[in-house]
């Protein structure tokens, strides 16, 4: 870190229209898999919630549930489990069970929050959450906030 410190230092120091914010140092997860976790404000039907496979298999899979947020924990638990993604944390070949009732925590506390600011954010997506082994819980690895009237 230090090393990366000063290479930025000089870097800002030749170009003084470069910005230095800081870094972001994290630990490093090895997980048993990634979740994608996204709410928005639909025109129609308000605030939803929406999970399934993370990463760039959202995309690739568009294996999803959604659902009319707010949801409780135990809806949060049906709706992953409605997803072939699923399967992978419920120790699929041989594979240590995730800790699923984390992911399902997680998704119920970002639909009630979705809901309680849905007058302030447009969009919020988790991907990719980390699932971690059984009773060892989850890490959002990046998420971003779109907020109302963004660029207006």
């Amino acid at each position: 870190v230090q090393r990366a410190a000063e290479t930025m230092a000089q870097s800002v120091a030749r170009n003084s229209d470069h910005r230095f914010l800081g870094f972001l140092v994290q630990r490093k997860i090895s997980s048993l898999g990634e979740i994608f976790v996204g709410a928005r404000v639909d025109a129609d039907f308000g605030p939803l919630i929406v999970v399934g496979a993370g990463g760039v298999q959202v995309e690739l899979y568009k294996d999803v549930a959604i659902r009319l947020a707010p949801i409780d924990e135990k809806s949060a638990y049906e709706a992953i489990a409605s997803t072939k993604i699923a399967r992978l944390f419920e120790g699929f070949r041989g594979a240590p069970v995730g800790d699923i009732q984390a992911v399902a925590r997680t998704v119920s506390a970002l639909s009630r929050f979705m809901v309680d600011f849905s007058d302030r954010i447009c969009e919020i997506e988790i991907n990719p959450l980390a699932v971690l082994e059984q009773g060892q819980g989850c890490v959002a690895l990046d998420c971003v906030l779109i907020p109302r009237n963004y660029g207006h």
